[in-house]
């Protein structure tokens, strides 16, 4: 006489708790060697103050914001000309021009 086979069940439990921790212990690790890289690179004062600026820009109004773009762009374009001065930015200046009278 045969005896009948029972199937067994196989828990996947342990699996699965096993790759949860895995995943979770990979992404701790992942997240580590992040921050190390990026405690490593060496951040230049131009960085920092470029980052400080970006952060003034964010807080302008659109229309303010492309001013001050131009502004800086300008200001940049001078110096790599080597033609920047102390006196070559002017804000909010008036200009008093003549203005021609007609008879």
């Amino acid at each position: 006489a045969e005896t009948p086979v029972t199937p067994v069940s196989i828990s996947h439990e342990p699996l699965k708790k096993k790759k949860r921790k895995n995943s979770e212990k990979q992404k701790m690790n992942d997240l580590l060697e992040l921050a190390c890289n990026r405690l490593q690179q060496s951040t230049s004062d131009s960085d920092i103050l470029a980052k400080f600026w970006a952060l003034e820009l964010q807080k302008l109004e659109p229309d303010q914001q492309l001013f001050a773009q131009k502004a800086i762009s300008d200001i940049l374009f001078e110096a790599r000309l080597k033609t920047l001065h102390r006196n070559s930015v002017r804000i909010n200046h008036s200009c008093v021009c003549p203005r021609s009278s007609k008879p």
